[in-house]
């Protein structure tokens, strides 16, 4: 991840932000893996299994996105659109 991309993202860890009509926080940034992880805000937890696929207890949605397009040349439009209308609903 460039210097840059990080210093657009890194305001943003804490805030609620918007993405397709849902509301997420942005929860970290995983510059090894150059992905972002939103956590859903506005639904049920839902049941989280252990590495045995047990049900162990309840928790948010967790979604993780990567920071380049399918071709891995240019921030992708999802994490761009993030940084541009990135804003606190609270």
């Amino acid at each position: 991840m460039s210097k840059k991309l990080e210093d657009e993202l890194r305001p943003l860890l804490g805030k609620t932000i918007s993405l397709e009509g849902k509301a997420f926080m942005l929860h970290d940034i995983l510059i090894d893996e150059q992905s972002l992880v939103l956590m859903r805000l506005d639904t049920q937890h839902a049941i989280q299994v252990d590495q045995y696929g047990d049900p162990r207890r309840r928790s948010p949605e967790i979604l993780v996105l990567p920071f380049l397009d399918k071709d891995s040349r240019k921030t992708s439009s999802t994490i761009q659109s993030i940084i541009e209308t990135g804003i606190d609903l609270n």
